[in-house]
């Protein structure tokens, strides 16, 4: 059998196995890990493959998965390998790869991670990046780059539109949508590319602030924080 046969048909081994697949994340990840090694070779681009794809799945839930890993197994790997295959992935990240060299440098940097020795190892390294927020990868292009003093010039410019950013990120909007069609239209009507990326940048600056702030509140109202005043 052919390569491009045995590729074919892990594929579609993979999509029958998420779109039955009843159980734990982890568990499915090492049933779906199994598949990929059976064709060697193929094996970045079946990754890529199932990064892709998953997202537009949902199961039918027909099928349950033995149990691989326990939850303290999971707890151990996470704490043990974690911030191992974070670096991992924020070092290949950085590279700007093209999408067939990254999945070929992130399945060797699994395969040869001198701390992952068995293949349930390799399998939560596999998981672990599967369930990351950035995956799957995309190849950008070059973004603007601008000196500090030119963005709190800049900032300055563009005083007035910051301030009508906060407010429109703040009041209250029956839906996203109209929150978000007043910020296109605010960073459309700006002529310069600088001042867009500012402004832009901004936003994205404001927004994470009001989304650690609701944490903090929600944190707050569970008693999951401790009053060190």
């Amino acid at each position: 059998m052919g390569k491009q046969k045995e590729f074919e048909q892990a594929c579609d081994q993979i999509l029958s196995l998420i779109r039955t697949a009843k159980g734990e994340w982890p568990d499915i990840a090492y049933y779906v890990y199994k598949v990929i090694v059976t064709v060697p070779g193929r094996e970045p681009d079946l990754v890529k493959f199932v990064f892709e794809t998953f997202e537009q799945i949902v199961s039918s839930e027909e099928n349950l998965v033995d149990k691989i890993f326990t939850e303290e197994e999971i707890d151990d790997y996470e704490n043990i390998y974690g911030k191992n295959i974070d670096g991992m992935l924020e070092a290949l990240l950085k590279k700007g790869f093209s999408h067939e060299e990254f999945y070929q440098k992130l399945w060797k940097g699994i395969q040869e991670n001198p701390i992952l020795q068995g293949e349930k190892e390799k399998a939560f390294a596999f998981f672990y990046v599967w369930i990351d927020v950035k995956m799957p990868y995309f190849e950008l292009e070059p973004g603007l780059a601008m000196s500090n003093d030119e963005y709190i010039n800049i900032k300055k410019e563009i005083a007035e539109e910051i301030k009508r950013v906060r407010f429109v990120l703040n009041v209250p909007t029956k839906q996203r949508t109209e929150q978000a069609s007043r910020l296109v239209r605010m960073l459309e009507q700006l002529q310069d590319e600088r001042q867009k990326a500012v402004l832009m940048a901004q936003i994205l600056n404001l927004h994470r602030h009001l989304c650690n702030n609701d944490l903090f509140f929600k944190l707050s109202e569970d008693g999951m924080l401790i009053d060190q005043r």
